[in-house]
């Protein structure tokens, strides 16, 4: 969905199929902050988010170095960088990371146009979270999951 169809969800449900009409929201990783912000904004529209993988939970860490690809990369070398980056910013077993994963990075990656980075240390989706009148539903690997339950014993993460 476009930036401006979210805008119509969120602000004039008669155009996205009438003000009774409810929707499921997901987000992955920076999508699924913006996708906790459009839940909440939806409302009763909204029936259920769930955000995988994602950060914004003003958890404290240290800054992430990624690799950066560099001009006139080859495949391989741009694959590399995909392998390198995913085992810095998601998976934390290098053994778990496979050949779609790597190609998903890989082409995903360079179509970035928000520089993220500060939304995704700041704490943005914690506040959203208790806005969402939907059923939420998350996952997200081994470390965050444990570091969640740090702050909330008893919090369930698939």
């Amino acid at each position: 969905m476009s930036v401006t169809g979210v805008e119509t969800a969120c602000s004039r449900p008669d155009k996205t199929g009438g003000s009774g009409a409810q929707s499921g929201v997901a987000g992955s990783s920076f999508g699924g902050v913006l996708g906790g912000h459009v839940a909440a904004q939806l409302g009763d529209r909204a029936r259920r988010f769930t955000i995988v993988g994602s950060n914004g939970l003003g958890l404290v860490r240290q800054p992430t170095a990624l690799r950066r690809l560099p001009e006139g990369a080859s495949e391989t070398e741009a694959l590399d960088v995909a392998r390198q980056n995913l085992a810095a910013l998601m998976i934390a077993d290098p053994s778990k990371i496979d050949e779609p994963a790597i190609y998903i990075q890989a082409e995903n990656a360079p179509r970035g146009r928000v520089k993220s980075r500060r939304f995704s240390r700041a704490d943005t989706i914690a506040r959203a979270l208790p806005l969402i009148k939907a059923r939420i539903d998350g996952t997200w690997g081994s470390v965050i999951a444990r570091a969640l339950r740090a702050v909330q014993p008893g919090a369930r993460s698939r």
